[in-house]
């Protein structure tokens, strides 16, 4: 029966799925960079962090990195990065960096607080 339990959750996988899709929740602790804001047009291009989905409004709860100042976006004001990156929280493991000598923080864990497109920013654990 390991075919069918397979299958089933393969079925479950996509029901859950589906569902954060219609609700918005698929892309929620993302990133994605502003695009086509004509009202504040200096935002387009700056990386977010897709914080929440407002389902009321139909929009998503941003926020830039480095500001407590959350936007409200129509989701097509906002290029999401591709799935393959890591989500906000995500725990990881330090195995290089460019920005500091690695030595001290090879092996250290810590979690994503923000990805620019090209470089994430995490916060270490202490300890």
């Amino acid at each position: 029966y390991p075919n069918i339990a397979a299958k089933a959750k393969e079925e479950a996988d996509a029901s859950a799925a589906e569902a954060a899709e219609a609700t918005g929740a698929d892309i929620v602790r993302r990133f994605a960079r502003i695009q086509n804001l004509a009202s504040r047009p200096e935002l387009n291009g700056k990386p977010v962090e897709i914080k929440l989905y407002d389902q009321e409004k139909d929009k998503y709860q941003v926020g830039l990195e480095n500001d407590n100042a959350w936007k409200l976006l129509a989701r097509d004001k906002l290029e999401v990065f591709g799935e393959h990156r890591l989500r906000s929280g995500s725990k990881v493991r330090v195995v290089d960096s460019e920005t500091v000598s690695v030595g001290s923080l090879r092996g250290k864990v810590g979690f994503v607080t923000f990805f620019d497109g090209d470089k994430y920013s995490v916060k270490l654990q202490s300890g």
